[in-house]
């Protein structure tokens, strides 16, 4: 039989004989999935700039949520050895984010830190082999009664005594719940506060730089978040997102999404937005795992979440926040508190008006309760981890100041402008047209509307859109040289079309079926929307000769003004 392959280096039987320099100390970090190892990576900065400390990743076994893990791990850059090679090796301390994995295997002496905002759930039904017995040490509970997670018997206790060295708690509000349930775990506790709240507090300053690099430009961008199980957002009210794709005028509203790492990875990524293929063409930007919904929330205008920790977080920043979802929580939590003071989200829409409300009326301090229990060390928390660590380490600590890096920008893919269908309702007053844009694919009526039209590029991969739309788009590559072949190709092949577009930077040039040929120039605009202007201003019944030189585009109650061509 095969035997898994063991790291040579830094922490191989012979590691001395190869490595260039000669730590002093050995820590092994213990990830579980993608969502511990989340947390691992906030409190990693502890150790830069030491070549005294050696790190070493290892995967425990077992864990149900494996996609992506791997790979994850790789672009660390920090060696990864196996979990049989973890057990059998000797470390001078082990950090993990979560009580999972038989860390009973690991004799070392352990930190363990939680994995979102503190321990805000309940444990789930089927828990480790051997957590039913009552650990000696432990209150005993209410027959029926649910145990909470991380803060139990099962998961502080072995054999009546601490299972960590240093079980890391971010608020003293945790100490008391550790004392009601296993009092005997109470010597290893230590209030370390939260590094991922202190990243996002350092972070928020820099609001714009997200914006702008997640396009939201001047818009409401709403992000959805969603735990994982089916007590969350995503689970309960899975037809959600795409209402709010189909309602919300897109260039007033952005949307965003930020399923937890549990569900991105225990469904599969690809198979995630698959499922969301619609919303993904009707701009929804699905947020990645790692910075990609940190980034997502200090851009956010407006939350819809859960009883999920990035829920919590967004209202700890004093965000507004909205619950489309909530289950059972255990009291004195932030969760618990956040349970208590958010707006609810109606069954059904219209949701605009609710989101709106939310973001007008909101006050900053509306969640200070959320806040208060969040940390009890806001923007310490790194600095107070590194020097139990050092201190369990039996180190002294470096003299430079730990270092709290701002959260980076997400830049979502494909850059340009991508294939898109809109259904379109315009109206002129005067030299004004005002214009609102909604996703076309999302939409279950409205097609047929006659106050509205259907604009749409030809690359769009819905063709029975495309074969439908009354303005159809390509980019000025696409066209070639030959422009104006381009219009009248598209004119004979799609009956249904009455103006071509070809899209440029800041212009689009159009050709009106039977009519003149129409550039129109608006920096700042989206360029794609520039042809409804012609579709809006010929269904009033106005004559292309009353066109005049400019007028003004109201998208999103922004308003552009638009340099007019006819030739």
């Amino acid at each position: 039989m095969s035997r898994e392959p063991h790291a040579e280096v830094p922490v191989g039987r012979d590691a001395r004989r190869w490595t260039s320099i000669t730590p002093a100390r050995t820590v092994l970090l213990v990830a579980h999935n993608v969502t511990t190892l989340t947390r691992l990576l906030d409190i990693i900065p502890a150790f830069e700039n030491d070549t005294r400390v050696q790190l070493v990743f290892t995967l425990t076994t077992g864990d149900p949520f494996q996609h992506g893990i791997t790979t994850a791990l790789e672009n660390t850059g920090i060696i990864v050895i196996p979990w049989r090679q973890a057990k059998t090796t000797t470390f001078d301390l082990v950090i993990t984010a979560s009580h999972h994995g038989k860390l009973g295997k690991l004799s070392h002496p352990q930190a363990i830190l939680s994995h979102g905002i503190g321990y805000t759930k309940y444990s789930p039904r089927s828990q480790e082999p051997g957590a039913r017995s009552q650990e000696p040490g432990a209150r005993s509970q209410e027959p029926g009664a649910r145990s909470h997670f991380g803060i139990g018997p099962e998961w502080t206790l072995r054999n009546g005594k601490p299972v960590a060295a240093a079980l890391v708690l971010s608020h003293p509000s945790q100490l008391r719940q550790l004392a009601d349930a296993a009092p005997a775990a109470l010597p290893s506790a230590t209030i370390g506060g939260d590094p991922c709240y202190d990243r996002l507090l350092a972070s928020v300053p820099f609001r714009e730089r997200y914006r702008s690099a997640l396009g939201t430009r001047d818009r409401r961008l709403v992000l959805l978040s969603s735990t994982w199980s089916d007590t969350g957002l995503l689970g309960t009210r899975p037809a959600l997102l795409r209402e709010l794709a189909a309602e919300l005028p897109r260039d007033a509203w952005q949307l965003a999404i930020a399923p937890h790492p549990n569900t991105w990875h225990g469904h599969g990524p690809g198979q995630l937005t698959r499922w969301h293929a619609d919303c993904q063409r009707a701009g929804v930007l699905f947020l990645p795992e790692f910075d990609g919904w940190r980034a997502g929330l200090l851009a956010a205008d407006v939350i819809v979440g859960d009883h999920g920790s990035v829920t919590g977080y967004a209202a700890a920043l004093g965000r507004p926040t909205v619950l489309g979802a909530f289950d059972d929580v255990p009291p004195g939590t932030p969760i618990t508190m956040l349970g208590s003071a958010a707006p609810r989200l109606p069954a059904r829409g219209p949701y605009a008006p609710h989101l709106a409300a939310a973001i007008d009326a909101h006050r900053p301090d509306h969640f200070t309760a959320v806040r208060d229990l969040v940390s009890a060390l806001p923007g310490r928390s790194l600095a107070t981890l590194r020097a139990l660590f050092y201190r369990l380490l039996r180190l002294d600590e470096p003299a430079a100041e730990v270092a709290v890096e701002v959260v980076p920008p997400y830049r979502p893919d494909p850059a340009g402008t991508p294939p898109f269908a809109d259904l379109v309702e315009g109206s002129v007053e005067g030299t004004l047209v005002r214009l609102i844009r909604r996703p076309a694919e999302v939409q279950r009526a409205g097609l047929d509307d006659q106050e509205t039209h259907l604009s749409c590029s030809a690359d769009y991969p819905v063709r029975s859109l495309v074969d439908n739309a009354a303005i159809i788009t390509a980019l000025a590559a696409d066209a070639g040289h030959n422009v104006r072949g381009w219009h009248e190709t598209i004119l004979a092949r799609h009956p249904a079309c009455v103006l071509t577009a070809v899209l440029r930077e800041k212009s689009s040039q159009v050709l009106v079926r039977e009519g003149p040929a129409i550039t129109l120039t608006a920096p700042g605009a989206p360029p794609e929307a520039l042809a409804s202007i012609l579709y809006a201003w010929r269904a009033e019944g106005l004559s292309w000769s009353a066109l005049p030189s400019a007028l003004s585009v109201e998208l999103g109650g922004t308003t552009h003004r638009v340099a007019i061509e006819v030739s």
